[in-house]
């Protein structure tokens, strides 16, 4: 790999950094966002922390205390919401790093690059970037799911088998989806080490076991509510058509993408976003560049799909399912036990699949997409480019308007509803660094040979 790919790799990474603290006051501040900060503040004045909690929004679901408790933790570092969120900003950077350790410390050398694109395409998602700038449960996951991750390659010793089952408890608590992708690990951690590699000691299970134990005693209180209730608040999120629907499959190629961001700030009307797609205005002219990006993005995952098919029905033809098995990297590992065994479990369950909880495989959606076109660099660099310019702009477009667009689920931001006077000081910087990528980028194209690691 060329000096000028890692290059813009680390440019790339730290410019998703950026836009992850940029404009700071814009964060979504709704129901949910209120509740979590509230109920964190009464939390670290009173010293109750409740087993149970209410979600905003959504009060007939009782879910287990982690969550807010985890906020909690963070408040006693700060006085405000916007210092709450600059935590949560935090922690998602933070993964970013710990993920780029372990690609360093553990990864293959084989696949090392593949990990290092998924890792950077993660760095500048717009989805990716917007889960990092509000208060709310879900958006702690990805510090979570990387910490399993990071465990799970050292579940041969006592303390990260150990360290592991404790993680895998929590983030189920943090996001009742956590557990489904915490079972999926484990389930086919479980069948690769003893049934395909026939070693039961490569894993310290009693370890993990005893992690889990202690990792699930917070979860007794919610378990006694579920078994004890009569309320059936999640059902209402459970239709059968969901099965047919395939949406944890759709949310994962949109997200690898980039484009699955209406639901985050739009809402549910299409509508509203075909308006965004003739974005930006200039002279109150329609440019229709967001329309170009979002077509370009969206050819790039037809090709995905393409080749992922291809790939998959040149693998069956090739080798039995047991003798793939026994022959799988370290990439293929973890993306059958999120992007197979975790979205069939999801999507049998028949619950309406949202993007967020996604977020429990983080960042494998993107190492995905770097899985299926590499060693093409042109497409995956041409597909981070996007993202980035894509992210940049929805991040000005929400600071012009603070979130007061027609027909838009992302609501006033906090800076608009408080008043709140915040100056874009990395807006140069930002426009430097994306001149400087686009050097890279021409450059690269002109590469015919590039050195391999």
């Amino acid at each position: 790999m060329s000096k000028n790919i890692k290059l813009s790799m680390v440019l790339f990474i730290v410019l998703g950094c950026l836009l992850r603290v940029l404009w700071n006051a814009d964060m979504q501040w709704k129901g949910d966002q209120i509740w979590a900060y509230e109920t964190a503040t009464e939390i670290v004045e009173t010293g109750k922390w409740p087993v149970l909690a209410n979600i905003s929004g959504a009060s007939n679901i009782r879910t287990p205390g982690m969550g807010v408790w985890s906020f909690a933790v963070l408040r006693y570092f700060v006085n405000t919401p916007l210092g709450l969120n600059r935590m949560v900003q935090a922690l998602n950077i933070l993964a970013v790093f710990i993920f780029l350790l372990l690609i360093l410390l553990k990864v293959e050398r084989s696949e090392k690059e593949i990990w290092l694109w998924g890792i950077t395409l993660a760095a500048v998602s717009p989805a990716m970037i917007l889960y990092s700038n509000h208060i709310w449960q879900p958006n702690l996951v990805p510090f979570f799911s990387v910490l399993i991750i990071f465990c799970h390659f050292f579940r041969n010793h006592f303390m990260g088998a150990f360290l592991w089952g404790i993680l895998g408890a929590i983030i189920g608590q943090i996001q009742l989806s956590g557990f489904y992708g915490a079972f999926a690990l484990w389930s086919f951690t479980v069948f690769y080490d003893v049934y395909i590699k026939k070693n039961t000691f490569n894993t310290k299970w009693l370890a993990w076991f005893l992690g889990s134990t202690i990792g699930a005693v917070p979860l007794i209180p919610w378990f006694i509510h579920v078994w004890t209730t009569t309320d059936r608040g999640l059902e209402s999120y459970r239709a059968w058509q969901n099965i047919f629907d395939f949406q944890f499959y759709t949310n994962w190629v949109l997200d690898s993408i980039g484009i699955n961001i209406r639901r985050i700030v739009m809402g549910k009307k299409f509508s509203v976003e075909l308006q965004f797609l003739k974005d930006p205005h200039i002279f109150n002219t329609a440019t229709y560049l967001v329309g170009v990006i979002y077509i370009s993005l969206a050819s790039i995952g037809i090709v995905m799909l393409k080749r992922l098919f291809t790939n998959i029905s040149k693998t069956l033809k090739e080798k039995s399912l047991l003798s793939y098995l026994n022959q799988i990297s370290q990439t293929e590992f973890y993306l059958l036990a999120y992007f197979g065994l975790m979205g069939i479990l999801m999507t049998l369950s028949a619950l309406s699949a949202r993007p967020h909880y996604l977020l429990t495989a983080f960042p494998f959606t993107y190492i995905f997409f770097a899985k299926i076109f590499f060693p093409n660099r042109k497409i995956i660099l041409t597909c981070i480019i996007l993202n980035l310019i894509l992210s940049t702009y929805l991040l000005s477009y929400i600071h012009k308007t603070g979130g007061n667009v027609s027909g838009w689920g992302y609501g006033l931001t906090n800076q608009k509803q408080m008043e709140i006077k915040e100056h874009g000081f990395l807006e140069v910087l930002l426009l430097l660094s994306a001149m400087w990528f686009i050097f890279i980028y021409l450059l690269n194209l002109s590469q015919t040979h590039t050195r391999r690691f």
